[in-house]
């Protein structure tokens, strides 16, 4: 069968029988839109890591991170309820559900169950509607990781006592060069204390459970060392604050101006190396 164009809206047809036929191109049904199929989730190589950090390690009770693709219809945020299940997606490690606190295609934030297995691998599954991706990671008594402001410096509070501080009536000002972030921020100076915040600082006394609103302190069972541009900072505390927020009270070192190291140390796990300007 031959078919030309004939006209300006039709088709011609000549079969091998030498019959002609004619047919209107505005007649001929138009195909559907292809629709997607729906995407299975795929959790990304090493892509579940305590908040703030890249070491696929993560610490049972502590918040964490799952990166991916489709790993939620859509974005949702808890009502800090705990909940094991948000906008259709659910998380299990080790086969115990997870505490959800953000989810949404590309990432979800949760808290890791409590779990008396450690040192080894565990399946880390996340299920939404269109399927269920697994991976695994190291649980670790310790995965110690900052809150950062950016992806570079700490998030952390300068004390103080005097009065004179920008937030929290007087009581502490938020650390960082001027004019670094959208907020008020000042350089830490020598002898002041400075507030730092993370995840995975390992065991408490008392023990405090995943799940749960937690308000108080717990110290760290086991002790935690922090270094400042080079220079060891005395640890005035180190605990947890609330459910799976551990922090950090210390008292700066003389130290030069700038943008300085800081990093610390539990159970002989180092933090990821973040900054915090000194003046």
């Amino acid at each position: 069968m031959n078919v030309v164009r004939f006209g300006s809206d039709a088709l011609a047809f000549l079969t091998s029988a030498g019959q002609v036929y004619l047919v209107s191109i505005a007649s001929i049904p138009r195909l559907a839109t292809p629709v997607a199929s729906p995407q299975p989730p795929f959790i990304a190589a090493n892509g579940v890591v305590p908040i703030f950090s890249s070491t696929p390690k993560i610490q049972p009770g502590s918040w964490i991170s799952i990166f991916g693709r489709n790993l939620a219809g859509q974005t949702a945020s808890w009502s800090g309820d705990f909940p094991t299940s948000l906008a259709g997606t659910t998380v299990t490690i080790n086969d115990k559900p997870a505490y959800l606190w953000y989810v949404s295609p590309t990432q979800i934030n949760a808290q890791a169950p409590d779990d008396t297995f450690i040192g080894l691998p565990v399946q880390v599954s996340v299920t939404a509607a269109t399927g269920t991706a697994t991976s695994s990671v190291l649980l670790s008594q310790f995965a110690p990781s900052f809150n950062l402001f950016d992806n570079r410096h700490v998030a952390a509070e300068i004390v103080t006592p005097d009065g004179t501080g920008a937030y929290g009536g007087g009581t502490y000002d938020l650390a960082g060069a001027a004019g670094q972030f959208a907020f008020q921020s000042r350089p830490v100076r020598a002898g002041e204390t400075l507030v730092l915040y993370g995840v995975g600082f390992g065991p408490t006394t008392p023990t405090v459970l995943a799940g749960q609103a937690f308000s108080g302190t717990a110290p760290t069972t086991n002790p935690v060392t922090v270094n400042i541009g080079g220079q060891s900072a005395k640890v005035a505390f180190s605990g947890l604050v609330g459910a799976g927020l551990y922090q950090l009270n210390v008292v700066v070192p003389n130290v030069p101006s700038g943008d300085q190291p800081v990093q610390a140390t539990v159970g002989g796990v180092g933090t990821p190396t973040a900054f915090v300007a000194v003046q």
